[in-house]
């Protein structure tokens, strides 16, 4: 064990089932995670968006920018009856490590990870390494920022964006959030937009 962090304590916000991976990491550098989930998602496919995923044969490739876009994606193509092997015909494009890490665990890898994991990173190298391509179904989520879809429909290709799932605000951990705030804390950590926005609307006063 490492002693990196040298007993500093660190609030983690993700939500629930994500925070553990990230505490662990913590404890192996010698740090103390506090965790306080700021967030809770929810599996949810809208009935207006059913049919993206009952003809996904007319899908090229399938973009996803979150590991929680993947499991939802997957765990609602299951109940739609519709069977993993017809995916074994497309083209897979991931955010990032986290998210290429989350479809290996359906047996499927990714064909383009952009070198810096971002959305502008993402449409720009994409369009380089693929400036021929079929269309794209973007997997999201309810809070995703529309920055992917508008700099791949700014190319000039054809995008349908699908939402497998919710993102709410965990108001139970309110009174947490607050009461931790009032400890010593040496490092709140965020990793995503949606994750600030929950802080910022929890905590009682400003930092």
């Amino acid at each position: 064990m490492t002693s990196l962090l040298k007993q500093k304590k660190i609030m983690v916000t993700r939500e629930r089932r994500q925070a553990h991976v990230f505490s662990q990491q913590i404890i192996a550098n010698g740090g103390i995670p506090i965790e306080v989930p700021l967030l809770n998602i929810d599996c949810h496919l809208k009935a207006t968006d059913q049919y993206l995923l009952r003809d996904l044969s007319t899908f090229a490739w399938i973009f996803f920018t979150s590991a929680n876009g993947v499991h939802c994606f997957f765990k609602r193509i299951r109940l739609l009856g519709i069977a993993q092997s017809e995916l074994k015909r497309h083209q897979f494009a991931v955010v990032g490590p986290k998210t290429e890490q989350a479809l290996q665990s359906y047996g499927f890898y990714a064909h383009f990870v952009p070198s810096i994991y971002n959305a502008e990173t993402m449409a720009n190298e994409f369009v380089l390494t693929y400036p021929v391509t079929d269309s794209i179904l973007l997997v999201q989520g309810s809070l995703s920022r529309p920055t992917l879809r508008d700099q791949l429909i700014a190319h000039q290709l054809s995008v349908d964006c699908v939402e497998v799932y919710k993102t709410f605000i965990h108001k139970e951990s309110k009174q947490l959030l607050n009461k931790r705030l009032r400890e010593n804390i040496d490092f709140i950590t965020f990793t995503s937009p949606s994750t600030v926005d929950a802080f910022v609307k929890l905590i009682d006063d400003p930092l």
